[in-house]
């Protein structure tokens, strides 16, 4: 859930069984002076981000929302592609590597 105005952020309070932690996000630049407002996003574990470069949005989201591994953390310095891989490998410095191909 992206939360782009804070203007009817107490109406997402009548959903908070559907909210997993973690799945809200909330513009960074937005000035929330409602104290109920702050612990609700506090309790769902909500985070800030930049609303103002979409494609540095989608990054974060798709980092965030889109898991599918078993847990271990690997650093992208120290993995190793296969040999026989033809597409191109980018490494974007110790976040992740990119594979296409």
């Amino acid at each position: 859930v992206l939360i782009e105005d804070g203007q009817y952020s107490r109406d997402l309070f009548s959903y908070v069984k559907y909210f997993e932690p973690y799945t809200l996000f909330y513009n960074q630049n937005l000035q929330i002076n409602d104290r109920e407002v702050v612990d609700f996003l506090k309790k769902r574990c909500a985070q800030a981000i930049d609303f103002l470069s979409p494609q540095q949005l989608i990054n974060d989201l798709s980092k965030s929302l889109f898991g599918g591994g078993y847990g271990d953390k690997l650093f992208p310095p120290t993995i190793q592609v296969n040999p026989n891989f033809t597409g191109a490998i980018s490494y974007q410095g110790l976040d992740y590597v990119s594979l296409e191909g």
